[in-house]
Parts: C-alpha cells; structure tokens; sequence
C-alpha cells in the first residue's frame, strides 16, 4: 500500500514537471525570438547609422565644391561680398546668399541633403540630423570645413537608439575654379584659373664658383654629364652642361662642348689654356659642386653664381604660389588687393595675353599689379625677362624673396 502510494506521488511529480515545462518553454521561447528581432533591427538601425555617415562626408565634399563655385559666381557676377568665409558656411549649409537661393546650390545644401534623409528613413525611423560649431580655415588652394554633426536616429519598433555627435572635417580644393579677383579687377575682360605651383620658391642660388668667364648671365636647362663616356651626338646643345671634369673628355667631346649654351664643372680650368689649348670654351663657370644641381632644370649661370630660376616656369604656367603678403582666396572673392585673413597667394600675370588697354609697365606680380603704389621700383629678372620683355618685378619683392643678384636694367 505505502509502496504504490510512493510510486503514484512519483509518477504526479513527474507529471506535473513536464506540464510546467509545457507551460512555460513558449514564453520562454518568445522570449528569446523577441530578443533576437530587436538585436536584428538594432543592428539594422546602426547599419543605417553608419551609412548616414560615411554619405555625410561624400554629400559635404560635393556641397563643398558647389558652395565654392557659387561663392565665387557671384562675386563674379557682381554681388558684394564683405565676409566670405561667412558667406561660404552659409551656402554649404544651407544654400543660400543673402539670404536667396543661389541657381548652383539649389536641392544641394547639407541640410538639403540631412532633409532628404530623414524623408527617407521616417517609416522606420525618427532620424534629426542638425549641424553646429562651423569653422573654415585655408591653405595650399584648399579650404577645410570644420563642423559638428548633430545625428539623433530612434528605431519606432524597437529600444535602438543612438545619438552620435562627430566632429567631421571636408576638404574642398579650389583648383580649376576661376580666380574672381582677377576677373574683377580687369572688368571681365580677363581670367585666370586656379591651380597650384610645384614650388612657392621662384629662385635660389645652388652654388658659388671660384672662376668664371661669363660677363652677364647664360639661362637655360641643364644637362648633367654622368661619365667621360658620354655620348654628345643627340644632346640639345642649347643647353647648359654640367660635368665634373672637363679634360677629362677626347677631343670629339671637347669640341662638342664647345657648342652648349655654358659650362659648368667641378674642375677649374687655366681660362687662357683650356685643357692645353684642346677646348675653347666661352661660357664656363668653374668650381661648383656637381651634385648641387639638379637635371634638365632652369638655371641662371650669372657670373660666378648658379641659380635655380622657376620664375619662368610660374609665369608660364600661371600657377600660384604661396606669399605671405598676397591676397587669400578669401581676399580675392572680396577683390581685396591686400591679405587680410587666412594663407596668401598670388600669380604672375601673363601681360601678353591681355588686352592692350590692360597692360602696363608694373610688377607682374598679381596683386601688385593692381595696386602697384607700396611696392617700389621695377627690375627686370634675369633668365626671365630675356624671354619674355615685359616681366618685371617690383623691388619689395626682389629684396623679400632675396634674389637682388639677379635683377638688371
């Protein structure tokens, strides 16, 4: 009796167990599938998240560009512009100048760009993107936004939150894009596009010699011989040759030297009995430092002296430089002669390429140019001016940028 009593009170036990294990594994069970649909959509919405990032930086580099080429179309276009970097925030962030929607801006400002968004995330999430703390610097013909943005993305279905606040930074470069000041100060009637020069340094001596033949100056490219081996036949000879040794050549090398613009050799020679009387050579500037000039570029033998000279280049080119007393781009979109924010920089003009009635006997330099009063006197530039007759360059310049030994007339 006791013992079937036990066994029955067992088998209830054991019944009663797997009636609550019944019972409670489908709570359990959603529990856990609840679980996982809300890691799922929190995924989904950090996802999206990040997605809204990584476009904010391409829609700002876009916006940025437009914004700047707006900027300066109406400036070009003859709108007062009194505080640029004021006037870009604005554009890039909300399209507009003095307060009006500018043609190249229209649909395409950040908070264009933040509205459509939230348009596009509002049946699955309660997203707010705001921006603050707007900073603009410039250098090397590149403006840098600094701005702070505000994201706030909630997930309708479930507890996924976030609430991020990057300090984002975009980079605009202003290449290509025309120059207004130089369209404003000639009425219209000239431009000038921006691109950056290889080098903001227009000329340095590379090297003294201890003799020297040269009364005035030879200016040409270099060509560097890197052994007596070397076969002349098919070197350009207009230009200026640069050897260690000079004696050291045969006589059919010798005599091809004879025919370059200028020589310029480590090795001193007897000027009146060159190499025994085998070379006559009439521009030759001895004592310099073979490995002090550099291959196939401009250079200025001026007497005892040899320079590196990009001057040329740069007016050729009409890239700009970097100056400390230039116009910014911010100065220029304002048609400021004079640098009052941010990185100089300037340009020499190309006067043969300008209207008559636009061109006079002033410094080439841009912005001295235009404003040629502070500046002082003109001097012509060796190994420029021989090229091209009207450069001239103003004397604040010649002094700062230290290349006095190469000015004449």
């Amino acid at each position: 009796m006791r013992k079937g009593f036990t066994f029955t009170l067992f088998v209830f036990f054991i019944i009663a167990l797997l009636l609550t294990t019944v019972a409670f594994q489908p709570v359990s069970l959603f529990r856990d599938v609840e679980q996982s649909v809300e890691k799922v959509k929190a995924d989904e919405a950090f996802y999206f998240l990040e997605s809204i990032q990584s476009d904010l930086d391409r829609a700002a580099h876009i916006a940025g560009r437009r914004a700047t080429a707006s900027l300066i179309q109406q400036a070009i276009n003859g709108s007062t512009v009194t505080d640029a970097p004021a006037n870009m925030t604005t554009l890039l962030f909300n399209g507009t100048f003095n307060n009006t929607t500018t043609p190249l801006m229209a649909d395409s400002s950040l908070q264009e760009w933040a509205n459509g968004v939230e348009d596009l995330a509002q049946d699955t999430y309660q997203t707010r993107i705001r921006f603050a703390n707007q900073t603009i610097s410039y250098a090397n013909l590149s403006l840098g936004v600094r701005y702070t943005a505000d994201i706030l993305l909630n997930d309708t279905a479930s507890p996924a939150a976030f609430h991020p606040t990057p300090q984002k930074i975009v980079d605009i470069s202003i290449t290509q894009l025309e120059d207004p000041f130089i369209s404003l100060q000639t009425n219209g009637q000239f431009g000038q596009t921006f691109t950056a020069c290889n080098s903001s340094v227009h000329a340095r001596k590379l090297d003294a010699g201890n003799q020297t033949n040269i009364e005035e100056w030879v200016a040409e490219k270099t060509w560097k011989m890197n052994n007596t081996s070397t076969a002349f036949d098919n070197i350009p000879k207009d230009r200026i040759a640069v050897t260690e040794k000079v004696c050291a050549y045969n006589q059919t090398q010798l005599s091809a030297l004879e025919e370059f613009a200028a020589v310029v050799s480590e090795e001193t020679l007897d000027l009146q009995n060159q190499c025994d009387g085998n070379v006559s050579l009439d521009a030759f500037t001895g004592g310099i430092q073979y490995e002090k000039i550099l291959n196939d570029t401009y250079t200025v033998v001026s007497g005892k002296d040899v320079w590196r000279n990009n001057i040329l280049n740069q007016v050729r080119s009409g890239c700009y430089f970097l100056t400390e007393d230039g116009p910014s781009v911010f100065d220029r979109i304002e048609n400021s002669t004079t640098n009052t924010q941010f990185q100089g920089i300037g340009h020499f003009l190309d006067l043969e390429s300008m209207q008559a009635d636009l061109t006079y006997e002033r410094s080439a330099l841009d912005y001295v140019y235009f404003n040629p009063e502070p500046y002082g006197s003109l001097h012509k530039i060796q190994g420029v001016t021989d090229r091209e007759s009207w450069f001239r360059l103003d004397d604040t310049h010649v002094t700062r940028w230290n290349i006095s030994d190469l000015t004449y007339g």
